[in-house]
């Protein structure tokens, strides 16, 4: 007799398919005519996911390479994996960004399906709830319009969720050897992706391992063997990459658009050692930088630049190993205070820089506010980069949004049935991956877009606090 239930689900899925080919299709529409002209490139692309002009540039003229033959040159070019896919796309097609559709819809749909999957573990709501709350989340703007795009996140938010499912069914004491799997897959595309999240994945991994030991012990050998294929994954690939240093040396000075009054002979002189020692390889890149942090600090220009060029100071009782992982991640705030800072960037904090372990420590509570709460009330309608207030107004009713799970997730805690093992998990999970963002990425578009999927234990948990709360049957 056939599953009826997989059957159904498979058509459910279909649909899902269907419907993000028809989204995408819309939106790709709209972005070749004049409407809206200011919000997307006139060739399919849309403004807020920006970086999509980038990777399709790209992925043409690697597709280029493939039609003229020079494979061996397509191969040594250093690009993200998806890029690289995309090109292959372009050339056994067009150099058009639908094509990149069927990959998008496929990641989309198995979000939505794995969200599904958690909810129904995680509550007592029923299929019905189920369904409407991955629903929910599939049609957020942060999941659908960015997978819309030619972007790295439904990949990487893929991953995510094949992470979250496989260790919320071991923590049910689920054994089946697809769970065991899951949080090693979903570990290689996230490490593939986003290299600065290994160690936290390998954390949670460990910590994961340690709830399963102590309330879900049934689960604890596939628990252990899925935490050894996880580190396998995640430390079998190539490490993390520090900023490159090349032997580049610059004498001269560029006055980079500061005022009279702040361009003093010190300066000057600070000026030529940014030239000279600045962690970018080419003197065109240092120069540009420093123009651009000389229009968005002006006369603050100096105290930022003795910071930046401030050397990391190691505590000594910190093993190097990881305090060089911590060093790592504030290069990655670093970069986002540079080298992609310009006067209009949406940044928080934007003269913070870290230089030991403890100036993080003082910026925890702040960045636990910034991960967490961003982008604040007051912002919701000014004017913003890549879209202007409309996306800002977008940002804020999703926010909003979130304020209200983050009310329903404290009731979920308190009153829904979830063992408590589990209940700790997803929030050491939620803070493990916010928490860094608010601390690493001060640009509030891009933490925006990077904190959606780490906040699935908050929507899930959120909605059913607030289906408890109003005393709804499933």
């Amino acid at each position: 007799m056939p599953n009826t239930g997989f059957a159904r689900g498979l058509k459910i899925f279909a649909a899902l398919v269907l419907f993000h080919f028809m989204a995408a299709g819309a939106m790709s529409a709209v972005a070749r005519t004049g409407f809206m002209a200011g919000h997307h490139n006139g060739a399919g692309l849309w403004e807020f996911g920006k970086d999509s002009y980038n990777y399709h540039a790209t992925a043409a003229e690697l597709a280029g390479m493939l039609k003229s033959g020079d494979t061996g040159r397509w191969l040594r070019k250093d690009e993200p994996f998806h890029v690289k896919t995309l090109s292959m796309i372009y050339y056994a097609t067009t150099p058009d960004p639908l094509m990149f559709e069927p990959l998008n819809a496929l990641a989309w749909a198995a979000q939505v399906a794995l969200v599904y999957f958690l909810v129904m573990r995680l509550t007592a709501g029923g299929a019905g709830f189920a369904g409407a709350a991955a629903l929910l989340f599939g049609l957020m703007p942060s999941t659908l319009l960015l997978s819309t795009q030619l972007l790295k996140d439904p990949f990487y938010n893929l991953g995510v969720l094949l992470m979250g499912a496989g260790w919320v069914a071991l923590l049910t004491n689920e054994r089946r050897f697809l769970f065991v799997t899951a949080p090693a897959l979903g570990a290689v595309i996230c490490g593939s992706i986003r290299v600065e999240a290994k160690l936290i994945i390998a954390l949670v991994a460990i910590i994961s391992l340690g709830l399963i030991a102590w309330r879900a012990r049934p689960a604890l050998i596939h628990a252990a063997a899925a935490v050894a294929l996880t580190l396998m994954a995640l430390f079998g690939q190539v490490a993390i990459p520090a900023y490159a240093q090349e032997p580049d040396r610059v004498y001269s000075v560029v006055r980079a658009n500061v005022t009279e009054a702040a361009y003093t002979p010190q300066l000057q002189s600070k000026i030529a050692r940014w030239l000279e020692t600045a962690p970018w390889p080419s003197v065109d890149e240092r120069r540009a930088v420093l123009e651009n942090l000389a229009r968005a600090h002006k006369e603050g220009l100096e105290p930022f630049m003795d910071r930046f060029l401030t050397q990391w100071r190691y505590t000594g009782w910190i093993p190097r190993a990881i305090e060089q992982q911590i060093f790592r991640a504030s290069q990655y705030r670093d970069s986002f205070l540079t080298y992609y800072i310009t006067p209009d960037t949406n940044t928080v904090d934007s003269t913070i820089l870290f230089r030991d372990v403890y100036d993080i420590a003082r910026y925890i509570p702040r960045g636990a506010q910034i991960g967490l709460f961003s982008p604040f009330p007051n912002t919701w309608l000014s004017d913003g980069q890549g879209g202007g207030r409309l996306i800002r107004l977008v940002g804020g009713l999703e926010t909003a949004f979130w304020y209200a799970m983050y009310i329903g997730f404290m009731i979920y805690l308190a009153r829904a049935g979830a063992g408590a093992h589990v209940k700790v998990w997803l929030v050491i999970s939620v803070v493990l991956f916010i928490l860094p963002l608010g601390l690493f990425v001060p640009n509030l578009g891009t933490l925006f877009r990077m904190r959606h999927i780490y906040l699935y234990p908050v929507i899930i948990g959120g909605l059913e606090g607030w289906r408890l709360m109003t005393g709804r049957k499933p």
